[in-house]
């Protein structure tokens, strides 16, 4: 979760299962799922996918039964989702739910698994299809009948929603690079079809570490981002449960590959740390991070996350990124540390023109005002030139927040808040500063700056540094 993020399995009443969402009862498109065998093992994030969503079973059998999961939006009443319940025990490793990209538009399917899969109706946990190995199979939404209809040999089968299950196997999503535990869940969801993996939190994060963190990273900054990861999954476990699933696979929540790519410290790291998670008077803290603080972390109050507390923690608070007041920067390592980006004047006139709250016009000026005890910029001022209904142009000038300009002008450009803006030729601006991300809680690359030679700190340590006053255990 840079950016910016469960169910027990036995634990509690059980959850009813989705059905199909009937607003899509009135489209005339349906989908494909397409299954095959091998995918390439490399480590690539997951994409929003477009045209397509391919599912490959590369080993035996089927697995044991899983929770059924809620209704998704738009189902009918009879299968509304139950209250959400009290967060799981960090040691109980619960099952989670995580919603992969959503496939949309007329997408086909082939199930080609290696071995044996299964696939049952996930409502009821009947069986549906036994799958010999090379035997495919195609999951065609029917938007008309609601219903999910396998094609294979034989007669056509039909479900409201589809569980895949293998035994001792991934499955595999090309359009996602990712290879990911059983089962999956396919069902109908507004705009497509949803994936949903149901795994266990501590396989989760095993997934969620190379995503993350570089594999090259200290081992116990890896250590640390585990139980910042495990801490931050506990406490946000109703973050999507409208759209029918615990966590996303983005940075939104945080980032998931599966078992796509292996790290062997993220593995290590993972087990070390099995069921520790961050705590605060007896709750649990909740745990940011972001890839570089820029030398400093901030204050929880001037980061607009949508799943902030209020109030703000006061553990969430600037912290220096250096062993004393004028050392090194920790983060100092990052190739993001120091970066400078230049900005087409016309670019950034065009993506502040696109929302009529941000619109300038003619962008004639850009300043930097406010900023924060840390040196983050709290508030932009705009200048431009617009047309009045007279014909005649006007001045214009607007005061956007320093995060606010950031997302017009772009992260990959406007790393963080913590940065300078000049205009250096009449067609471009360009921006400087230091860090990458929000800038609060844990700062990743700074984790493994304290982790290294000369200051050794343990993941503890490193926890306790980002997050003053927060114990670290299995209970709070």
């Amino acid at each position: 979760m840079r950016r910016p993020e469960a169910e027990m399995k036995g634990s509690g009443p059980s959850r009813p299962v989705f059905s199909f969402c009937r607003r899509l009862a009135s489209s005339c498109s349906g989908f494909l799922v397409a299954w095959f065998p091998h995918l390439p093992g490399t480590r690539t994030l997951p994409k929003a996918i477009g045209m397509g969503l391919s599912l490959a079973a590369l080993a035996l059998g089927c697995a044991a039964n899983r929770p059924s999961l809620p209704r998704h939006p738009g189902a009918p009443p009879a299968l509304a989702a139950p209250a959400p319940r009290p967060t799981p025990h960090p040691g109980s490793n619960p099952v989670l739910r995580i919603g992969l990209r959503k496939a949309s538009g007329g997408v086909a399917v082939t199930v080609v698994p290696s071995a044996r899969a299964m696939l049952v109706d996930a409502a009821t946990g009947h069986r549906l299809a036994v799958l010999p190995s090379g035997q495919p199979a195609r999951l065609v939404l029917d938007v008309h009948a609601g219903q999910i209809q396998i094609e294979r040999p034989g007669p056509v089968i039909a479900a409201p929603s589809v569980r895949i299950q293998v035994r001792g196997g991934r499955l595999a999503i090309p359009t996602t690079s990712g290879r990911y535990p059983s089962p999956l869940l396919v069902y109908p969801a507004a705009g497509g079809l949803q994936v949903v993996n149901e795994v266990r939190l501590e396989t989760y994060l095993e997934g969620v570490l190379p995503g993350e963190l570089p594999p090259s990273f200290a081992p116990e900054a890896q250590k640390a981002l585990a139980v910042a990861a495990r801490t931050y999954a506990l406490r946000n476990l109703d973050k999507h449960t409208d759209a029918g699933y615990d966590l996303c696979d983005g940075p939104h929540c945080q980032v998931y590959l599966g078992h796509t790519t292996a790290s062997p410290r993220g593995l290590r790291a993972v087990r070390a740390t099995r069921g520790l998670c961050v705590w605060f008077r007896g709750q649990l803290a909740c745990t940011f991070y972001s890839a570089d603080c820029g030398g400093q972390t901030t204050f929880a109050r001037e980061v607009p996350l949508p799943d902030m507390p209020a109030p703000p923690p006061s553990y969430l608070r600037p912290v220096r990124d250096a062993p004393r007041p004028a050392g090194p920067d920790y983060c100092r390592r990052s190739s993001h540390h120091w970066w400078s980006a230049r900005v087409p004047v016309a670019e950034l006139e065009a993506r502040l023109n696109e929302d009529p709250g941000t619109a300038v016009g003619k962008l004639l000026s850009a300043r930097f005002g406010d900023r924060d005890v840390t040196g983050r910029v709290q508030r932009v001022f705009l200048e431009g030139e617009v047309l009045a209904p007279t014909g005649a142009t006007q001045r214009l000038t607007r005061m956007l927040s320093g995060w606010e300009f950031r997302r017009r002008v772009g992260p990959r450009q406007m790393r963080s808040t913590l940065a300078k803006i000049e205009r250096v030729s009449p067609e471009e601006f360009r921006i400087t500063g230091t860090g990458n991300g929000h800038g609060l809680g844990l700062c990743q690359i700074g984790a493994d700056g304290m982790a290294r030679p000369p200051y050794y700190a343990n993941f503890r340590q490193i926890l306790r540094h980002y997050y003053p006053g927060v114990q670290v255990g299995k209970e709070g």
